[in-house]
């Protein structure tokens, strides 16, 4: 038995909002209690390219993103007011800004050395908005949210086989408001952070043609190997000569979930089998109580607690991905 509901866990603020990629329109009433989420690919320089942004390079490759992220969006038309989407969003813009990404130009032609960009996220609702006076299709992060990350490897330099290791690592934000002024800050709670990657899970492979129907594959723990020998060039228009890398990222809404939709020598399901060793390498990234217990409703239990203390601690979430050898 749930320790409380899920509805619940959504006030308290463990759905973190996001639209139709990592950011969304969500209604009045929700903006004392949500915030918006996002992610940031790290570089070390960034240049331009036709479509996209090259933020990223090596001796024998580039790293491009499609297009920077949208979060300026305002609702509301004249002669009513429009009022800002993301509470705190501009503050966390400056805090960013202040580290070195560029989160405020919708462009292809801005110099900056780390750009902020957006995410997919698959899981969508329906929910009343008061301010527009009906309902809104809305993204949130949360528990049983899912969803995508895609980026784009481009061989240059004559190299005809590139293999890199990408390093992927979880941040979080928590943001403070008064009078209308939103400060943000890193979460720097050890125990919150190694939750956040037990509960957002990553993986290389996605086969099915529905969230019922999906199969996971290759789990990232902290890292992942892309080899572009095993796989084809993309295909989509303007992205000639790149290869789409794409991340598969689910947040399981329970324990019980994971536990019985996880392969077996005699069965395929959702979660791949080394999920199961991961859980029991780290069970503090899954279980904030009961890590020891091998009882299933106790573990249940410390997998809520996880996720309520996400929702109690971290208002905005970001992926952070960084380029080895």
């Amino acid at each position: 038995m749930k320790k409380i509901d899920r509805t619940t866990l959504t006030i308290i603020r463990c759905a973190i909002p996001l639209c139709l990629s990592f950011l969304i329109v969500f209604g009045v009433i929700f903006v004392a209690v949500l915030r918006p989420s996002l992610g940031w690919f790290s570089t070390a320089d960034n240049l331009t390219a036709t479509g996209m942004r090259v933020i990223s390079h090596s001796e024998n490759c580039e790293i491009l993103v499609e297009r920077a992220t949208e979060y300026d969006k305002t609702k509301g038309t004249y002669p009513i007011e429009p009022i800002e989407r993301y509470p705190g969003i501009a503050a966390l813009k400056t805090y960013l800004g202040a580290d070195g990404f560029d989160a405020t130009t919708a462009t292809s032609t801005a110099n900056a050395p780390k750009l902020a960009f957006e995410l997919i996220n698959e899981l969508e609702r329906n929910d009343v908005d008061d301010y527009v006076g009906g309902t809104v299709s809305t993204r949130y992060l949360m528990p049983g949210a899912y969803g995508t990350l895609s980026f784009y490897l481009r061989p240059i330099n004559g190299a005809t086989r590139v293999t890199k290791t990408f390093h992927l690592s979880l941040k979080g934000f928590y943001s403070v408001e008064s009078e209308g002024n939103y400060t943000i800050s890193s979460v720097s709670s050890g125990t919150t952070l190694d939750l956040l990657k037990g509960h957002v899970l990553f993986f290389t492979d996605r086969t099915g043609g529905s969230h019922e129907e999906y199969r996971y594959d290759g789990l990232v723990e902290d890292s992942f190997v892309y080899d572009t020998a095993e796989h084809e060039l993309c295909g989509e228009v303007g992205k000639e000569g790149c290869y789409k890398i794409t991340l598969y990222w689910e947040w399981p809404e329970t324990y019980l979930d994971i536990a019985r939709n996880m392969s077996t020598d005699l069965q395929t399901k959702k979660y791949p089998s080394e999920l199961g060793d991961y859980i029991t390498s780290y069970p503090w990234y899954f279980f904030a109580i009961n890590q020891a217990s091998p009882d299933e409703t106790e573990r249940s239990e410390g997998y809520d607690d996880g996720d309520q203390k996400i929702g109690n601690q971290v208002h905005f979430i970001s992926v952070i991905l960084e380029m080895g050898g």
